[in-house]
Formats: C-alpha cells, sequence, structure tokens
C-alpha cells in the first residue's frame, strides 16, 4: 500500500485540460450550414484553433453556466481561457468560478469586479490566465458562470487549468491475482465427476486487513469517504478451447452482481451467491470486479485512475484426463481470455 500526499511537497503547476475535464451546460447550441454542432464538449478537446472548420462552443444567449467536472481533486491556481470561435471581437465577457468539492458542496466562488479580473479578452487569440490570490484545495467540479457577452452570444474555444492533484492516490489493494484467489470452486454436495459446483467467497483475514487500511488511508485524505466497495459480476463464456466472447450474464443467481463494502474497521460480507449459482463443468465463467469508493449517501466518488477500478478472471473447471493428476478428477484452469495461466488440481 502507498501514502502520497502530493500537497506534503511544492510541486510545479501542470496544466489540467482535454480529456481531465469534461464540460456539460443546459444552454442550447447553436448551429450553422455546413459546420458540425458547436457543443459545449469542443471546448475541452484540445484544439484552440480558429481555422475552419470552426471549433468551441456557441450558445445563442448572453448568460448561463457551463459545468466543468474535473476527473479528479485538485488544487487549482488559475484558470485558462481562450475566447471567441473565430476572433472577432466575441466571446464571453463578465464571468464568475464557482469551485465545488466532491459532494458537490461551494468551497468558493470567485466573482468579476471592477478591476476586469474576471473579464474575457476581445479579439485575442492567445488564451488569457487567471490567477487566483491563493490555491483553491479540494476541488472536484467548477461551474463558469457567464454573466455578460461581447456580442450577444456565448463564444469559447477552450478551457483550461493549472494545478496538481490534491491527493497522489494509489491503486486500492485489489487486483486480478486477489480476484485469482477469492473464490473457491466448490462441487456440489453429493456429486459425482460431473457433478456442479458453487463459488463462495473466502474470507481472507490478511485480505480484510489490507482493504480496511486503505479506506482508513483515503478517509485521512479525503473526509467523505465511507467504504470502499467491490462489485462482482459472473458471465459464461461458453465450453471451447478458450473463453469466448462477449460472455452472457449468469442468470441463476437473483445476486448478480454481489457487492463487498469494507468500511475501515470490518467487512459487510452477505453469503457469496447465498442463493446457489450452480456453474456447469467444462463451461467457461468469468468473475469480474469494479472497485467504487463511496460516500456517506452511498454515492460513488470518481476519485480513483481508471485502471485501479476494474479486473477479471476467467475459470472453469475440467474434468481431468489422464495427464492431469487430480484426487477427485477435476481441475481449476484459470485464462486471462488469450491462454491458460494455470491449472490447478481440486483436492
Amino acid at each position: 500500500m502507498c501514502i502520497n500526499i502530493a500537497h506534503q511537497e511544492v510541486e510545479a503547476a501542470s496544466v489540467i485540460h482535454d480529456t481531465q475535464i469534461t464540460a456539460t451546460t443546459n444552454l442550447s447550441v447553436s448551429t450553422f450550414p455546413g459546420i458540425a454542432p458547436l457543443s459545449v464538449d469542443r471546448i475541452v478537446d484540445g484544439i484552440v484553433s480558429d481555422a475552419p472548420p470552426r471549433n468551441g462552443f456557441v450558445s445563442p444567449v448572453s448568460f448561463g453556466t457551463i459545468r466543468l467536472e474535473l476527473d479528479r481533486v485538485y488544487n487549482l491556481d488559475s484558470f485558462l481561457l481562450w475566447n471567441d470561435v473565430v476572433i472577432e471581437g466575441q466571446g464571453i465577457s463578465e464571468f464568475s468560478l464557482n469551485f465545488l468539492d466532491i459532494r458537490g458542496t461551494t468551497i468558493q466562488t470567485l466573482s468579476s469586479n471592477a478591476n476586469g479580473a474576471f473579464i474575457g479578452p476581445r479579439s485575442q487569440f492567445e488564451s488569457e490566465e487567471y490567477f487566483f490570490d491563493s490555491t483553491i484545495s479540494g476541488v472536484k467540479t467548477v461551474e463558469l458562470i457567464v454573466e455578460s457577452t461581447h456580442g450577444g452570444a456565448i463564444e469559447l474555444r477552450e478551457v483550461a487549468f493549472t494545478g496538481n492533484p490534491s491527493v497522489n492516490l494509489c491503486c486500492p489493494p485489489w487486483s486480478e491475482e486477489k480476484l485469482s484467489t477469492a473464490f473457491q470452486a466448490t462441487p456440489e454436495k453429493g456429486g459425482g465427476l460431473f457433478s456442479d459446483y458453487t463459488l463462495p467467497y473466502q474470507n481472507v483475514r490478511s485480505a480484510n486487513l489490507q482493504m480496511n487500511a486503505y479506506v482508513n488511508y483515503l478517509k485521512l485524505v479525503i473526509p467523505s469517504v465511507t467504504s470502499l466497495d467491490v462489485a462482482f459480476t459472473l458471465t459464461n463464456h461458453g465450453n471451447a478451447d478458450l473463453p469466448m466472447l462477449p460472455g452472457s450474464l449468469v442468470t441463476s443467481t437473483s445476486q448478480n452482481p454481489m457487492t463487498l463494502k469494507w468500511t475501515g474497521r470490518f467487512m459487510r460480507r452477505p453469503s457469496f451467491w447465498s442463493d446457489s449459482p450452480f456453474l456447469i463443468v467444462n463451461e467457461w465463467y468469468k468473475i469480474s470486479s469494479k472497485v467504487e469508493v463511496k460516500d456517506e449517501g452511498n454515492q460513488e466518488l470518481n476519485i480513483l485512475e481508471e485502471d485501479c477500478i476494474n479486473a477479471g478472471i476467467f475459470y472453469r473447471i475440467q474434468v481431468s484426463n489422464m495427464r492431469m493428476r487430480s484426487s477427485t478428477g477435476r481441475v481449476l484452469q484459470i485464462s486471462d481470455g488469450k491462454t491458460i495461466l494455470k491449472t490447478v488440481p481440486i483436492k
């Protein structure tokens, strides 16, 4: 497990832009003949050119709000604005910035004022950078509130921020390796060689300690965190030599997906797949897991990097042949979908 809190050291601010920001709005979009709709998502596509075909966001109204959701929590130092789509003295004029934390609560609002600190530039190709008096910490969303325009319509080419991640989170201690050992294939009691089997979850103390320690680490740096949930989904992938894609959801259980919850003190563990989804020998199955960080309202907090969230492993129980030594005549095969990773005798 790692604990790396970015604000413990002074770091040079980085530009936060493009895929790190999601822009949405309820404002209408202007349309022009022969030009693709200049929708709001185009102010965070990394393109600042004013050359045809035009790029940016145009709305026929002179005021309104654009919501800029960041891909994680940041400490912000400045706002960059590329105003006007065609550089003809148009674009936004007075505006305010409303900064929200991960729960949607306002941290601070910065408004336009008499000295023009929050006035959009006119006839300027380059960006205008608006430096904040002090770093604004713990920001997940910024509302760009347009109060007036140069010319009667909202026109923006691009927006960005400078700053650093509020916390440099490492991935939780959940991996495909843990997933491959989290369930024990158990043949149906009293069944024969070809009997179906179930998948009880293995409550491993060391894994629980690691997961709870990680939750407590999250609570330290993001107080709104209350739990770490792992949702498991079971799908069937046929009986070929390797798993077939796409798979189909196993419907012999009503508990699919099933969720385990770690709170930092204990794990709330239901009887996993307690209504016994009996699985068929020689069939490939996949257990997929998705990690979610939850707040006190059981809402997901999108604070983890994408490669920290999902894991998956294919497996099947196969009746062994003479080359596979197993006292029960069965082996567990595990695959990444491309090759057999390992074959484990079932005792």
